[in-house]
């Protein structure tokens, strides 16, 4: 809740001030300093921003970039064969001040009381940056190739092509591991595309279909504990039995944290989409095209992890002679720690894959009709009208029970919304203005048969409505544009 405080010391008053105390979410950059009748000292922000209710801590980072990118196009075998050729490099580090938090208290900051004594605050500090410490340097080397075929006695007509994609944004700069220690790449997509081309009537009537497999790789999945229940249950079997043999990373003089590791999963979409224009006479063109996208959660990029797992398996399973009897702790044995600790996450992880729901839409479609006058009363005129289909969307999920009594989300028969149709319509004229100006006045109603303002997002597991979406009803829009 946002509260507004007096205009900076117009007031003597430090209940005019009374907020809540300041929190590592506050704004305070400055302070004023009260006096109660008491004695004791109050401080409050200089800014009007709640203290500690909302604003952003400070902070600071220095981040670099470089790159070099090149591409060439070469035509080949009497222009049957155009080659496309692309490659990208970056390279990119930063320095991250995030444990450099520049605080004001009444008692000063030492090495054994990092916090200092007394009313704490937010002070200035663009001007006391301690010095950058660069992390290592990360880099990505992307290549884009593709090419159109145009085969023989057949190129007038139809075309064939192809193209591949790969990119990183690299804008995570930290080195992240996997479980056995090699360094997980930053996240990237891949993306493949198959096409094929018509040109039929003199190229009146043209039709593409292209099919597509996008690929985003090393996403972050949710472990549901995993990794910290492993570091946890190794370092366990290891103080039981010194010669247990730990996986070196996961020794207590290293500290291991679950944010040094990361367990990559994928988003994998593939989907069909068709286009085809028309063009029945020289002023009417028609347009269309339809496509379907389906989504799934994967866990290609997991199997390092359950290699690893699968090969401590078998120690675990021999664990001081029998994990059934072998005591992990007071309460459990090896086996029963490994089913809480270890088993049930991967259960949780590989219910999760799958449809991710969120509103991922099936199929879609579009319809745009355009008639434009180039002679007559009309000359310089057009219309169009446009039918926008949006097919059927996942927005929620069952409950089922799994094979070992646990209840899971049944990502197999998700819940659908409705699909729905907006129309649009669309009238404009062109005519030339005063001192050689050149005029284009237009209307467009949107959403002319759209009557529902709400939609539904969201569901529970027993299908009941739980998160509606606002959408646009009826809108016309007048514009005048005037070109010199």
């Amino acid at each position: 809740m946002r509260q507004y405080l007096p205009a900076f010391g117009s007031t003597s008053d430090p209940r005019a001030y009374g907020l809540a105390a300041p929190t590592a979410y506050g704004d305070l950059m400055e302070t004023l300093w009260l006096t109660t009748a008491a004695g004791e000292r109050f401080g409050v922000t200089s800014f009007e921003n709640p203290v500690g209710d909302v604003g952003t801590a400070p902070s600071a980072n220095h981040l670099q970039r470089g790159s070099l990118a090149a591409s060439t196009s070469s035509v080949f075998l009497a222009n049957h064969l155009v080659a496309n050729v692309g490659v990208r490099y970056d390279r990119v580090r930063n320095s991250n001040f995030g444990s450099f938090i520049p605080v004001l208290t009444d008692g000063p900051i030492t090495a054994q009381n990092p916090l200092g004594t007394g009313f704490r605050a937010y002070d200035e500090f663009r001007h006391k940056e301690p010095p950058s410490v660069w992390t290592p340097y990360r880099s990505a080397t992307r290549w884009n190739y593709g090419f159109i075929v145009r085969p023989p006695w057949v190129a007038k007509w139809i075309s064939l092509g192809y193209d591949y994609s790969r990119n990183a944004s690299l804008n995570e700069v930290a080195v992240v591991r996997d479980v056995t220690g090699a360094v997980v790449e930053p996240n990237y997509g891949e993306s493949h595309e198959y096409s094929i081309r018509f040109r039929l009537l003199d190229e009146r009537l043209n039709l593409k279909v292209n099919y597509f497999n996008s690929l985003n790789r090393h996403t972050t999945l949710a472990d549901s504990g995993l990794r910290q229940n492993l570091i946890d249950f190794e370092q366990q079997l290891y103080r039981n039995d010194a010669s247990y043999p730990i996986n070196p990373l996961f020794l207590e003089a290293r500290n291991p944290l679950p944010s040094d590791f990361r367990l990559p999963g994928d988003r994998n979409s593939k989907g069909l989409e068709a286009e085809l224009t028309f063009n029945p006479t020289r002023n009417l063109r028609l347009f269309w095209n339809l496509g379907r996208t389906d989504t799934e959660i994967d866990d290609l990029s997991t199997q390092p992890w359950y290699d690893y797992l699968d090969a401590k398996l078998a120690v675990w399973q021999k664990y001081k002679g029998n994990w059934s009897t072998a005591a992990y702790d007071n309460t459990r044995t090896v086996e029963a720690a490994y089913n809480a600790l270890i088993q049930s996450p991967i259960d949780d992880i590989r219910a999760s894959l799958g449809n991710p729901g969120g509103n991922s839409q099936t199929w879609r479609s579009n319809l745009v009709a355009t008639q434009s006058f180039t002679e007559g009363r009309l000359k310089g005129a057009s219309t169009s009208l446009n039918f926008r289909y949006r097919g059927p969307a996942a927005i929620g999920f069952p409950n089922k029970i799994d094979a070992k009594g646990k209840t899971r989300t049944d990502r197999d028969h998700p819940f659908y919304s409705k699909g729905y149709v907006l129309t649009g319509l669309m009238a404009n004229y062109r005519f030339r203005g005063y001192g050689g100006t050149s005029c284009r006045v237009q209307l467009n109603a949107n959403n002319v048969f759209n009557t529902s303002r709400v939609f539904l997002t969201r569901t529970y597991a027993n299908a009941a409505p739980r998160n509606y979406g606002r959408q646009a009803g009826r809108e016309f829009l007048l514009s005048f544009d005037i070109e010199r």
